[in-house]
């Protein structure tokens, strides 16, 4: 049973197999592969919501979407 785990990728390991650091950089590299498409997608996500404040603030000038 494991009894160490290792703080860069969270792999778990004894020390009588040790760890495999070449694992450990793979790990690592897709960890920052999907960090890098999840600030993607919050940049345009941020894009977006900036957009459509700006519609929904053009419209709420204009008088014809309020019932009278």
């Amino acid at each position: 049973m494991a009894d160490r785990k290792c703080s860069l990728c969270g792999e778990h390991y004894t020390d009588e197999i040790g760890h495999d650091y070449n694992k450990c950089v793979e790990t690592c590299e897709r960890e920052c592969k999907l960090a890098d498409e999840n600030v993607s997608k919050a940049e345009n996500r941020r894009i977006d919501a900036i957009t459509h404040r700006n519609e929904a603030r053009r419209i709420a000038q204009q008088d014809w979407w309020k019932r009278k």
